[in-house]
């Protein structure tokens, strides 16, 4: 599936990972599911994304990469629309793999908190 850890994006710009030491649906039997849980804020960010973000390639092979996207989200300051940030983060990614059709699979989706 390659579903990577969320990401919160609260409205100062702060970036972490919703971490789950639980193995990802497909990769191994049996299958080990966990309970996280996190706070929801009024006006957080919230961040699902494939792997297809992060191994996006450059012409040189480099990759997207985590550091690259944190920078991209650390951005969204308060105010920021989940379209917004949506679209900032796969200007980026366009702009670093020079392409608009992805590799691999690339899925992202961003829900902003509301009241």
């Amino acid at each position: 599936a390659g579903q990577l850890y969320p990401y919160r994006v609260e409205p100062a710009g702060r970036v972490s990972a919703l971490e789950n030491p639980a193995r990802p649906l497909g990769v191994a039997l049996p299958a080990n599911f966990r309970t996280v849980s996190a706070p929801f804020a009024v006006g957080d960010l919230w961040v699902f994304l494939s792997d297809g973000v992060i191994e996006g390639h450059s012409a040189d092979g480099a990759e997207f990469g985590f550091e690259r996207l944190e920078r991209v989200m650390a951005s969204a300051v308060a105010g920021r629309s989940a379209a917004q940030l949506r679209d900032e983060i796969l200007k980026a990614w366009r702009e670093f793999t020079g392409r608009d059709e992805p590799e691999d699979d690339l899925t992202l989706l961003v829900l902003r908190v509301l009241e």
